[in-house]
């Protein structure tokens, strides 16, 4: 009920239409209510009320929740508002990662690209840099991506990923597994 009173008397707020949104998804389990506020959220997206510096934590919660549960384009429409203030490299990574499951390797490489520039010694980004530029055809530069996630005792799991890969993918490629 608090929630609800609070939307209405702060219609503009990211932040209560999502903490909204969450109850009605999660504990309700009311689908068509859940989807009707989400689209408020979008409809204050759309009309620029959206405030950056104070919304944008709602967004991401917002983009990780639906991202959770399988809702890769939802996922990637919030990323994009999110992306135009906040160049990070989770950002980066999750659009990323969005655009692989959609099986959109371009879009992967180019997001997986820029979160790696902010971040060279993440084994899982390299991971999923790497097997990005494999789908997309780069071959030489993907094997030398999973040869780094491979060989960083950083990230264990990332580099038996990356081990798998190579071996799988690039026996040929001039790059040792």
């Amino acid at each position: 009920k608090l929630l609800y009173d609070l939307s209405e008397k702060y219609p503009d707020s990211i932040l209560i239409q999502k903490h909204l949104y969450l109850f009605q998804a999660v504990v309700e389990k009311k689908v068509n209510a859940a989807e009707a506020s989400y689209r408020k959220i979008v409809r204050l997206m759309q009309t620029g009320k959206y405030k950056p510096y104070t919304d944008a934590a709602a967004l991401w919660n917002l983009a990780n929740y639906f991202h959770s549960k399988g809702r890769v384009k939802r996922t990637l429409y919030l990323l994009d508002y999110l992306v135009k203030d906040y160049q990070y490299k989770a950002v980066w990574y999750l659009k990323g990662k969005c655009h692989a499951l959609l099986g959109d390797w371009g879009k992967a490489v180019t997001a997986f690209g820029l979160a790696w520039e902010m971040d060279r010694t993440d084994a899982m980004m390299q991971y999923w840099y790497g097997k990005s530029l494999l789908r997309a055809g780069e071959d030489v530069k993907g094997c030398k991506m999973l040869r780094m996630a491979a060989d960083n005792p950083a990230q264990p799991q990332a580099a038996e990923l990356g081990r798998e890969l190579l071996e799988n993918e690039c026996p040929y490629s001039g790059v040792r597994p």
